[in-house]
Formats: structure tokens, sequence, C-alpha cells
């Protein structure tokens, strides 16, 4: 058994694992590899999705050994095949008045 078997770690991004110029510190990577390489499990959960999590974390292959919770809980992303395990979407088509509403209502509002 090694120290860290059956703990899961999961960080936030912005803020937490990179700092707030958007670069990834030395440090974080260390002690993350580190616990992964006795037996933890370490995870990303962002409310980013696949792509951008892929564009502020480049190497995130070589970080995460467990796949990720992405778009606040819409989805699980194991960035080690870059694949999407259970996507989880909005039927649009009952959206797109409230999408209408909003945007004419609240003109500053992105969605």
């Amino acid at each position: 058994m090694k120290k860290f078997d059956n703990i899961i770690l999961a960080s936030d991004i912005d803020g937490t694992f990179i700092d707030r110029h958007g670069n990834t510190p030395e440090k974080n990577t260390e002690k993350v590899r580190y616990f992964t390489e006795n037996g933890g499990h370490f995870l990303f959960s962002s409310g980013r999705n696949s792509k951008d999590i892929r564009v502020i974390i480049d190497n995130i292959a070589d970080i995460v050994n467990t796949p990720c919770v992405l778009c606040n809980g819409g989805m699980l992303y194991d960035a080690r095949s870059d694949v999407i395990e259970n996507p989880v979407y909005i039927d649009t088509a009952g959206l797109i008045e409230i999408f209408r509403d909003v945007d004419k209502n609240f003109p500053d509002v992105g969605f």
C-alpha cells in the first residue's frame, strides 16, 4: 500500500492551481507529482470546459490521473485520453425563448 492510496484530491484551477497571472507554479506540479506517484488520485474540478482547460494547462495529461469534473459538474473529462466521459447537455430547444428574453432584457449578460 502506498502513502496516498484511496485518497482523491480535487483542485480548482484559477487562483488555486495556477496563480493570478495564469502561470502554473512549478511547486504545484511537483507536489501533485509526488502525491500521484505515491498512490494519490488527482483531478481538477472547474467551471471550465475540456477545450479551455487544455489551453490553460497545456500539460494537463501529465498532471491529472483521474477524470476531471468540468462545466461545474456537467461532465467528467479524461484528460489523458481527451474524452468526455458523461456529458450532461440541456435540451436547447426549450431554452431558445429564454435566451432571447435574457438577451433582450439584459444585453450586457453573456451566455
